[in-house]
């Protein structure tokens, strides 16, 4: 495996390990207390799994290369 490889695989874990923790933080109701709040913390989760897309995306280009 390469660097690159290496760092893709460890960015997606801790991208896919951070959706986790505030999707955990939304079911528990965790430092929510307005719907401002709430619409914060699924809008994060929102741009992380874009980001896992792109990678995705990104990964597709390379290997039609």
């Amino acid at each position: 495996m390469t660097i690159s490889t290496l760092f893709e695989q460890e960015l997606r874990r801790l991208i896919a390990e951070e959706i986790n923790r505030i999707a955990e933080n939304l079911c528990v109701g965790h430092h929510i207390e307005e719907l401002h709040q709430y619409k914060h913390e699924t809008g994060r989760v929102s741009a992380l799994k874009r980001v896992l897309d792109m990678c995705d995306e990104v990964s597709k280009i390379i290997e039609s290369r």
